[in-house]
């Protein structure tokens, strides 16, 4: 079965910065980035468990990463997936995420 896939603001938020990071020096190329971890995160409709587990983030959480640059993390629900977050390499995901509860 297909799932719906959604994202938190903050996930959005996240995905707002590294495209406006990258626009620093390629504007056209944070477009087509952006799109593409979009795309990436919408392949999980269909492969909701592509991801592996990573509970010490939070019950139920999974992730994976996307040209070894980004890690995405989310929530398999009842009916959806939930893009929770997207990190940028280098990121300290475990004392990032502290309280971030969606």
């Amino acid at each position: 079965m297909k799932l719906a896939v959604t994202s938190t603001d903050q996930a959005i938020r996240d995905l707002d910065a590294i495209e406006a990071f990258i626009a620093l020096d390629n504007p056209v190329r944070a477009v087509s980035y952006a799109l593409e971890i979009v795309d990436a995160c919408m392949k999980l409709a269909e492969m909701p468990e592509l991801g592996r587990r990573r509970d010490e983030l939070g019950q139920g959480r999974r992730s994976f990463s996307f040209r070894k640059r980004q890690t995405i993390i989310y929530r398999i629900l009842t009916d959806r997936v939930n893009v929770v977050r997207i990190y940028s390499a280098g990121r300290d995901v475990l004392r990032d995420d502290q309280g971030d509860n969606n």
